[in-house]
């Protein structure tokens, strides 16, 4: 699992860590019993961390924060950890998720995107996206600079808005084919 249950004293001491230690921080739950839950934080982000347990032990409300964990193979990982200290309990309560892989993934996607999008601002011939009611969703310059539009017009129009009825129904007819 990619989740980690673990409870710590309000000096963030580790009283119990769940089975997911051995996947986010690559050790033994048992081997994390009574040590500071900072060891697996990364060094600059530990006082921050810190801060927040100590802030938890006087409020009554849950604490979302993300901290750069460390592995035991010296990979960080990416935390997302909802924490939890309950009025007169002396212990704080994390649920740690490992977000790593999520957030990897996303900034992935978001490069590929921008080289899409660049590639198609850059292309010199018109390329457009259309929904299936026929709007357009989207369209390069170059098509934008045929239709006099701006770039940032055309999404959610159709064709007899840019090109006219006669026009459109033509337009309509090569789309039909074409889905």
């Amino acid at each position: 699992s990619l989740d980690l249950l673990c409870v710590v004293d309000l000096n963030g001491l580790v009283l119990a860590m769940g089975a997911g230690a051995q996947t986010v921080l690559g050790v033994a739950p048992q081997a994390t019993v009574g040590k500071p839950l900072t060891d697996w934080i990364h060094a600059p982000e530990r006082p921050a961390v810190r801060m927040v347990l100590d802030g938890l032990a006087r409020r009554a409300e849950p604490v979302l924060f993300e901290a750069t964990g460390l592995h035991a193979d010296g990979r960080t990982r990416l935390l997302r950890v909802n924490a939890l200290a309950r009025p007169g309990d002396q212990r704080i309560h994390l649920m740690i998720r490992d977000e790593t892989e999520r957030r990897e993934a996303e900034d992935q996607l978001r490069q590929r995107a921008d080289r899409l999008e660049r590639i198609f601002d850059a292309a010199l011939d018109s390329i457009y996206v259309k929904d299936l009611d026929g709007r357009y969703v989207m369209m390069n310059a170059a098509g934008a600079q045929a239709v006099r539009r701006a770039a940032a017009e055309i999404p959610g129009l159709g064709d007899v808005a840019l090109f006219g009825e006669h026009r459109a129904a033509g337009i309509r007819r090569a789309d039909e084919r074409v889905m």
